[in-house]
């Protein structure tokens, strides 16, 4: 194996091998973005990959950079250089440098490793000292690399607040934003920069997040980041035009909270961790002729409040809902509950905590749509309701409902309960277990 190349040395002339151009790498807290390059030098008969990963040091992972690991690969005949990127992220404590290492290993295809297959990455301290302002009340950006929240921030009036791709927000504890008036948020990462939301110290709850409280219906929040907040970003009223590829992290309560009625605008790329509200929905009516859908997500929905349903409610494969103590749905002679999911991706109905009766039910009064199907579907924890105990209840004359492949299971009292001599409620495989007063009420 050849040796090692010594820190500062340029990489040899002739050989087969993969290699690290930079043996170290400088850079500071305020550059938000750093990369490595990796080369190919030989002959390149043949296909050829390698794997790289990221080795703490002083600096620590997802604290002070963040990077992932994975492969690079070169077709035969191919020498160009790759890349490897990470991001360094922004805090308010002043500190002495940090490093940590980019390693190449598994060389797949003829070159070998040796010459040069560590990197090692020095980060300069850049203390987060400007100043979130703490009212907006004009068109306002910022770019600055870190902003410190330190209480409670208002945008009011028309005011858009623009926040550019690759800033961090780092908030004290109980801080908050509220978007007020008819002002706009305009939060606008990237996939390689996105805009970021934290507190101070790594603590689920340490602030209030964001409340959106404006008229406006032109919120923008993508490729952002949200961390350590109570609900990370809570909408009142007013609606969004773009909320998608976020990231929700250890925040205490919810990742999102919204109306019912505004759930289809929440994008299907938004990912969530440790975030244990899920998606919050509040409002307690649909109208006739509205429709309301569910899109899965990577984390469940919540239903907050009893919900009166005169129009459609559907829930797409793959959806989670889970529904909040003594919460009652009723669907009303025009609504229907339309929750259609597959083998691969089945539909979760369940109360928020897994107790017999912990939400009232579904309770149908005179619903004859076709629509009111649930298919691969399991409901569960229904039957809070004394006078009407299980998880869907039939009522009224001629509600109809279709099941095919469900399962009712964890009610206080039936699976189903009839309590109409006027029905059409039709079965196919559908199982039963552990309702505290039988499968159902015939």
């Amino acid at each position: 194996m050849n040796a090692p190349v010594e820190l500062g040395a340029a990489l040899p002339d002739q050989g087969d091998y993969i290699a690290l151009v930079q043996q170290t790498l400088s850079l500071s807290e305020s550059d938000r973005t750093g990369s490595v390059t990796v080369a190919r030098s030989g002959s390149a008969m043949a296909a050829s990959s390698v794997s790289y990963r990221f080795v703490s040091g002083s600096a620590t992972a997802d604290t002070d950079y963040r990077g992932s690991s994975g492969t690079l690969s070169w077709s035969a005949g191919d020498t160009s250089v790759r890349t490897i990127d990470f991001l360094v992220e922004s805090d308010v404590e002043s500190e002495a440098d940090e490093s940590f290492s980019v390693q190449l290993f598994d060389v797949v295809g003829a070159e070998q490793l040796g010459i040069n297959d560590r990197s090692v990455v020095t980060i300069n301290d850049a203390p987060c000292n400007a100043a979130f302002p703490n009212a907006v009340g004009m068109n306002t950006e910022l770019s600055a690399p870190c902003y410190r929240l330190s209480g409670s921030a208002a945008i009011s009036g028309s005011a858009q607040l623009s926040i550019a791709a690759g800033t961090t927000i780092i908030a004290d504890a109980q801080a908050s934003i509220t978007v007020e008036g008819n002002s706009v948020l305009n939060s606008g990462g990237s996939a390689k920069l996105p805009v970021t939301f934290k507190g101070v110290s790594d603590q689920g709850g340490l602030w209030q997040g964001i409340t959106l409280e404006s008229s406006s219906a032109l919120h923008r929040v993508v490729h952002t980041e949200f961390n350590h907040a109570q609900d990370a970003l809570a909408l009142t009223s007013g609606g969004f035009a773009a909320l998608s590829n976020n990231h929700f992290n250890n925040n205490a309560g919810a990742a999102i909270v919204l109306p019912l009625v505004d759930a289809d605008t929440i994008g299907t790329q938004n990912t969530f961790t440790d975030t244990a509200g899920g998606i919050a929905l509040t409002g307690s009516v649909i109208e006739a002729n509205q429709s309301v859908q569910l899109a899965a997500q990577s984390t469940y929905y919540v239903l907050a409040q009893s919900l009166v349903n005169s129009g459609t409610l559907s829930l797409a494969a793959g959806t989670e809902l889970a529904i909040a103590d003594n919460v009652s749905v009723l669907v009303l002679s025009t609504g229907a509950i339309n929750a259609v999911g597959t083998e691969q991706a089945p539909i979760v109905i369940r109360g928020v905590e897994d107790v017999q009766g912990y939400w009232d039910g579904f309770q149908y009064v005179s619903s004859s749509s076709a629509a009111n199907r649930f298919e691969y579907t399991a409901i569960s924890n229904g039957g809070g309701d004394p006078a009407r105990p299980g998880n869907l209840i039939v009522d009224g004359l001629g509600t109809r409902i279709t099941l095919q492949h469900c399962a009712l299971t964890h009610s206080a009292g039936y699976g189903i309960l009839y309590d109409s001599a006027d029905f059409e409620v039709n079965q196919s495989d559908v199982s039963f277990d552990q309702n505290r007063l039988g499968e159902q009420s015939l």
